[in-house]
């Protein structure tokens, strides 16, 4: 959706919510975004020492994205590391006031799986973050965000 006139130059000439695209300030809101779950870092031992699988083992981590605490799309689970990379994607359609949640987990087989690290954020915030997640705990992960048909 249209809201006004702008020029890409001119800062401030849009809301956060509206960026200018093509001289025409524009909603995010109702739009289809494509969010791509890049990568992500976990620590060696999980927050609160011990270890990520019953053996000792490294962690088996994926991804769970979730709006207003609805999953809406996982990544494959890697075995075995630190420094899994995915570079896999959904594409989710975003309403004013929508929470954005990306949960790290650690897939575990004799237990329920583990959330090592959440992040929570908005659609603007997520955007203008500039597509990473603050670490925290040692875990951090790595996405972008562009509508899509961009």
């Amino acid at each position: 959706m249209t809201v006004g006139g702008c020029t890409q130059w001119v800062q401030g000439a849009c809301k956060a919510d509206a960026p200018c695209e093509k001289g025409e300030c524009v909603s995010l809101w109702g739009q289809t975004y494509d969010v791509t779950v890049v990568k992500a870092t976990l620590p060696s031992e999980p927050e609160g020492g011990g270890t990520w699988d019953g053996f000792g083992g490294m962690p088996d981590p994926y991804v769970l994205v979730e709006v207003n605490d609805v999953a809406v799309c996982k990544t494959s689970t890697v075995q075995d590391t630190f420094t899994p990379s995915w570079n896999e994607q959904c594409s989710i359609k975003f309403a004013k006031g929508d929470t954005l949640t990306f949960h790290v987990m650690d897939e575990d087989l004799t237990s329920d799986d583990d959330v090592s690290w959440d992040y929570v954020t908005d659609l603007v915030s997520a955007i203008k973050k500039g597509n990473s997640g603050a670490p925290s705990g040692g875990v951090g992960v790595v996405w972008e965000i562009e509508r899509s048909g961009q």
